[in-house]
């Protein structure tokens, strides 16, 4: 591969590495956001694993993005009363608040003990919503209470019962 090509190619990580460890070596939470073809041909599998994702692919009723990520953003033509143009329209899956507050980054004081974490370890404690799910019927498989799903919501910051196939959802324990 020629230097020209090699540059091309490694861009986004090179200068996005730089950005990244500057942000995250004084004591920041850093996160990445693009769109889907741009994170997957530019941004590295290592720098994709590293930082939080948010990513921006619409039309879609579902991402297929082979990494991680935490943000999904699946409109830029959404509609909000009171405003009068277009708004992009996301799904948070993960508290990101709440991480920063464990970590002690962005000005908060550290609240965690323990290795602060981006994000969740997958483990048997973290589940990934499939078509036709509901918290009804993931509380009643995975904790054996249906009745528990006000748990599950509560443990991840959602404020209705709206989940999408390709959510993580941390559990509580059983």
């Amino acid at each position: 591969m020629n230097k020209y090509n090699y540059y091309k190619q490694n861009r986004g990580s090179c200068c996005g590495q730089t950005n990244c460890s500057c942000a995250d070596s004084n004591g920041y939470w850093v996160g990445i956001y693009s769109y889907k073809a741009f994170l997957e041909a530019n941004i590295s599998p290592q720098m994709l694993n590293r930082y939080a994702v948010w990513v921006a692919h619409t039309g879609v009723s579902q991402t297929n993005f082979k990494y991680q990520y935490g943000i999904w953003q699946y409109s830029h033509t959404g509609r909000v009363d009171g405003i009068a143009t277009n708004v992009d329209l996301n799904c948070g899956y993960l508290n990101y608040p709440q991480m920063m507050r464990f970590a002690g980054l962005n000005g908060f004081a550290k609240v965690g003990t323990g290795t602060p974490v981006q994000k969740p370890a997958p483990s048997k404690s973290v589940y990934t919503v499939v078509k036709n799910d509901s918290l009804w019927g993931i509380a009643q498989k995975q904790l054996g209470k249906g009745s528990r799903y006000s748990e599950i919501k509560a443990l991840n910051s959602l404020i209705s019962n709206t989940i999408h196939p390709g959510q993580t959802l941390l559990l509580p324990e059983k």
